[in-house]
């Protein structure tokens, strides 16, 4: 794999781990007290428009070897049952919303590396515009991260 395809994969493979995350996470919260039965519809609605999708993306895209997507995918199907169960053994710093924050910038920056680099010796809007989104989703992750709301 050459240097922009490893990025354009690590900054896919992280987006895919936190929509995992999220879905999980929408799992758990259906087995707490405060459920409401609009629960159901928000968490298949999710998993029908962007966690299926993004699977189907990822396991689609033949310039990843074969391996590298099953291998995402089934950290996919991890993460969504690590969190959804939340196993003691785990530390508790994966759980805060500073940890959350922190990889959601780490992400951003992988995604504005991806589109940005490629996008300097031929400049194209696509990249651009979603190069700078992902750079502004990053500062705003990583902006106070210390935040306790």
């Amino acid at each position: 794999m050459r240097l922009m395809q490893i990025l354009m994969f690590a900054g896919i493979f992280s987006l895919y781990i936190g929509f995992s995350a999220v879905q999980g996470y929408l799992l758990r919260s259906a087995r707490g007290p405060s459920y409401r039965s609009a629960g159901g519809l928000i968490i298949g609605a999710y998993a029908l428009l962007i966690w299926i999708p993004t699977t189907a993306f990822l396991a689609l895209l033949s310039w990843i070897p074969l391996v590298l997507r099953l291998i995402s995918i089934l950290a996919g199907f991890a993460t969504i049952a690590l969190v959804t169960l939340r196993p003691e053994w785990m530390p508790a710093l994966v759980w805060t919303r500073s940890f959350n924050r922190r990889y959601l910038g780490a992400t951003m920056v992988l995604v504005a590396l991806a589109a940005l680099i490629p996008w300097l010796p031929n400049p194209n809007i696509g990249a651009l515009t979603l190069g700078l989104a992902a750079c502004l989703a990053g500062i705003s992750a990583l902006h106070d991260i210390t935040a306790r709301v």
